[in-house]
């Protein structure tokens, strides 16, 4: 005979399934309630370009649980940063500024509001970067490739040079 290890409940239970007799069984049936459970978003929806970050400092200040408040800062940053990346692949320099502002908080050399504030200011820099391509005149692609013809620190005249060159590119591949 082979013995498997139940617990004494689980034995309890079994040995009453076994030995209890009901006339009507069937009225005893116990019916499973199958809740139904929906997740339902709380806390805050973003849109980067409408952030007030006076009231978002605010809000942070009157917080009862300013860890919740950090952990959705944090969510809706890399949520965008994620964006950001996949339209542009050269902003590798944010997730590593990104990388830099948690690795000080958790090494213990920032507190929780110098931690909210430094995100809230990167939120600044996300902003200004997503609206970077229309205030140079470029679309989302054509940024890319700018930035990639760009990156290795090119002169004033160089980077100028190289603007018009994409500039001229796009114009052409529009026709």
């Amino acid at each position: 005979m082979c013995w498997i290890a139940i617990p004494q409940s689980q034995k309890i239970s079994e040995l009453l399934d076994e030995s209890v007799v009901v006339d009507n069984a069937e009225a005893f049936n116990i019916k499973e309630n199958r809740a139904e459970y929906e997740i339902v978003q709380k806390g805050q929806g973003w849109d980067l370009s409408k952030i007030n970050y006076d009231k978002l400092r605010e809000d942070f200040k009157k917080a009862e649980y300013k860890h919740i408040e950090i952990a959705e800062l944090r969510a809706f940053i890399e949520n965008k940063l994620q964006q950001l990346l996949e339209q542009n692949h050269t902003r590798t320099d944010f997730a590593q500024r990104l990388q830099e502002i948690i690795d000080k908080y958790n090494s213990g050399s920032s507190s929780a509001d110098a931690f909210y504030e430094d995100l809230v200011k990167y939120v600044g820099n996300l902003k200004e970067e997503s609206e970077r391509h229309i205030r140079e005149g470029l679309s989302e692609n054509e940024l890319e490739i700018y930035d990639l013809l760009k990156k290795d620190r090119l002169t004033k005249e160089k980077c100028d040079n190289v603007f018009e060159l994409v500039v001229e590119f796009a114009a052409n591949g529009r026709k």
